[in-house]
């Protein structure tokens, strides 16, 4: 019987390659609206929610269309380019080793819930149907580094923390794992 019971997963930079899009995104639509992002400032709020990168860079936007207005413009700019995302080496077979041990799986981000679906799609049918469930950002109250998303997965799968194994690719995304009272493995 395997030590750990449910694998809770962070999706961008673990199951997916799509950090770059999501930067990308980001510094199309912020330059769009007035505010000149460069990749390393870009870089530098990787693991951080889009709503918290908007609070940083709102004052510097000539355009203030609101926080809501401004993902959904990431949002639409992300679905469009979904062909750049990239699957990890290993992820579809790590999620299908681990759902034939009888290892339940879920997946938490703090990216929204139409990137979460996209990142989630890109895994194919024959993997995203093992997946349970996505937590985004949308779900929760707070982002990461909060636990919240990791405790939801918890709750919705009814398994104690201690008994779920989470994989990230963060400082952040570990802090809340941590945070969680669950084990954690960073991938680099």
């Amino acid at each position: 019987m395997p030590k750990f019971k449910a694998i809770l997963s962070d999706i961008d930079g673990t199951l997916t390659e799509s950090e770059e899009l999501h930067q990308e995104a980001f510094v199309r639509i912020s330059k769009q609206l007035g505010a000149d992002i460069s990749n390393a400032e870009a870089e530098s709020y990787r693991g951080i929610s889009l709503k918290d990168k908007y609070a940083s860079i709102e004052s510097r936007l000539s355009d203030k269309i609101g926080y809501d207005a401004f993902a959904a413009r990431i949002a639409s700019y992300y679905m469009k380019n979904w062909q750049k995302i990239d699957i990890m080496p290993g992820a579809k077979d790590l999620i299908k080793q681990a759902h034939a041990q009888g290892v339940r799986i879920g997946a938490v981000t703090n990216g929204t819930r139409p990137e979460a679906d996209t990142n989630i799609g890109a895994l194919g049918k024959d993997t995203t149907d093992l997946i349970e469930f996505t937590i985004s950002v949308d779900d929760v109250k707070r982002g990461k580094p909060a636990p919240d998303g990791y405790l939801q997965g918890a709750f919705r799968m009814g398994i104690e923390p201690k008994d779920i194994l989470v994989l990230e690719d963060t400082p952040t995304g570990v802090a809340a794992a941590k945070a969680a009272g669950m084990t954690v493995i960073q991938i680099q």
